[in-house]
């Protein structure tokens, strides 16, 4: 399998993988040419993309928010942080779910019971969670901390 990276039009960085035989005589450069321009046939994104000769060297962080810069890969910040904030909001919604159950149970049996407000909070809280992590995470200055950052669940 032979990688080709391609910078799109707004900055970011497209890996694609060419799958294919070589054709008899082909070069490798008449092969990835070939390849290359299918690619970008069949993928509409990659239609006014740069193709790159030199595979750069890539972050194994949030390929999203990959940037190609100066020879360079980066990684862009805040659309690090959007990505981070997208798992975030997932696993909070997972956490919701998980007491959907137990809350149709108290309000049918207690609903004004001491363990229903307990859960009434803690769903509450789940709720307001992505205003304090994306807080947080405007305080991170590198991908590093933003993958290390864990919210504080309730």
């Amino acid at each position: 399998l032979m990688r080709i990276y391609w910078t799109k039009p707004d900055g970011r960085l497209a890996v694609t993988t060419l799958v294919g035989p070589r054709l008899a005589g082909e070069t490798r450069d008449g092969y990835i040419t070939r390849l290359s321009g299918e690619a970008k046939r069949h993928s509409g994104y990659l239609q006014d993309a740069t193709l790159l000769v030199a595979p750069p060297v890539l972050p194994n962080l949030y390929p999203e928010s990959w940037r190609y810069r100066n020879g360079l890969v980066e990684i862009d910040l805040p659309l690090a942080r959007a990505e981070a904030m997208a798992l975030i909001r997932a696993e909070r919604g997972l956490r919701i779910g998980l007491t959907d159950a137990g809350m149709m149970r108290l309000l049918e049996q207690a609903p004004s019971s001491v363990e229903a407000t307990a859960l009434k909070n803690r769903r509450q809280a789940l709720r307001d969670l992505p205003a304090t992590a994306q807080a947080d995470l405007d305080t991170k200055l590198t991908a590093q901390d933003i993958a290390a950052y864990v919210p504080v669940w309730p």
